[in-house]
């Protein structure tokens, strides 16, 4: 059980770390002046992306998160990080690297995931005031503790805890600004728009993801992540 916790924590970790420390990141920083053969191959591996139907783009992604190779939350758009991503995959499972999946290569990712999937148990649960849900892996053994804004989550081996907010009168942007702020935190992720923003943080050794906003379209609900 414990090789099993400890496991569960190292994808849990992974799932936030940028892979930004590779040769290959910085490759990819400065693709248009030191490597136009790696441009060609992005553009490529784009252009296959964007063919997949809407839900094939999510699905490859949230299986990469979980098997340790995707940093962020799904979405529809391809960009420099994912193709990290794929080809950071394919270079530890020795398939040729192109930033494009094939079906023996998705096939291998479930063959990852799937296992660490099944251990998690997710299951919808839904805010006792937002009415809105939130996916939390229950198989690690979560308590659930009523706060005046939501839910925490608490384990008492301490691999995780969520919290899962509604805020009536929250403000996005000043929330991203406050959480940005927090004393000894080194922001490795940080994103905002409009209707919602996304924050990775590293600090002591613990890892942190907050969101607000999408998507539960309302930036008024806020879900905290924290692997310690």
């Amino acid at each position: 059980m414990r090789s099993q916790l400890i496991a569960l924590e190292r994808q849990m970790r992974s799932m936030l770390i940028l892979y930004g420390r590779t040769v290959l990141a910085a490759c990819l920083v400065f693709v248009a002046l030191a490597c136009p053969g790696q441009a060609d191959d992005y553009g490529i591996a784009q252009t296959e992306f964007n063919r997949l139907p809407i839900d094939q783009r999510y699905e490859t992604q949230a299986l990469l998160g979980v098997a340790g190779y995707w940093p962020a939350v799904a979405n529809d758009e391809f960009n420099h990080r994912l193709f990290e991503a794929i080809t950071h995959f394919q270079t530890d499972n020795r398939f040729p690297v192109s930033g494009i999946l094939t079906a023996a290569q998705i096939d291998r990712i479930h063959q990852i995931a799937d296992p660490i999937l099944a251990y998690w148990h997710l299951k919808p649960v839904r805010h006792p005031i937002a009415g809105l849900s939130l996916w939390v892996p229950v198989g690690v053994g979560f308590d659930q503790i009523r706060t005046r804004s939501g839910i925490d989550f608490e384990n008492t081996n301490k691999i995780a805890a969520i919290s899962f907010n509604f805020f009536p009168k929250g403000d996005l942007r000043a929330t991203h600004s406050r959480l940005l702020d927090v004393a000894g935190v080194q922001p490795s992720y940080s994103k905002i728009k409009d209707n919602f923003f996304a924050i990775v943080t590293e600090s002591g050794g613990s890892n942190t993801y907050s969101r607000s906003g999408n998507p539960w379209r309302d930036n008024r609900v806020h879900a905290f992540l924290d692997t310690g």
